[in-house]
């Protein structure tokens, strides 16, 4: 998802832009994203601070619901990073706040994916 050598002090700021973002998300800050439908399972921050990759999971990648109530949510998501980047100014410690960029995160969409090709090997060869 990102790249490995990340520092510490990226490693720290990413934590609590996850941590704040998620609790935005509870407070309601963003209008027409329901707080029990996305969950921020990662942030990776780009080394000149400039940047925020968000990686949310909704709820629709669980139930493997429609796409289009996921293409909605980055949606409302988009257009509510400058208010979040806004919010987030006023709590960070560090000069540089982050432009926030929110994407899916495919991870369990791999796993399973990975997981159904086990399961088709270990068919084949039982077979």
């Amino acid at each position: 998802m990102h790249p490995k050598n990340v520092s510490q002090r990226q490693q720290k700021a990413a934590e609590f832009v996850r941590r704040f973002l998620s609790e935005a998300l509870l407070r309601g800050e963003v209008r027409n994203v329901p707080f029990l439908d996305v969950t921020v399972s990662d942030v990776y921050i780009t080394p000149d601070f400039k940047s925020a990759t968000v990686y949310i999971v909704t709820r629709a990648a669980y139930a493997k619901a429609q796409p289009k109530n996921e293409k909605n949510i980055l949606i409302a998501l988009k257009a509510a990073s400058s208010h979040l980047r806004h919010l987030l100014s006023k709590q960070m410690e560090s000069k540089a706040v982050p432009r926030l960029q929110f994407e899916k995160d495919m991870r369990l969409e791999y796993a399973e994916r990975i997981t159904r090709l086990i399961d088709e090997v270990a068919v084949e060869s039982v077979s």
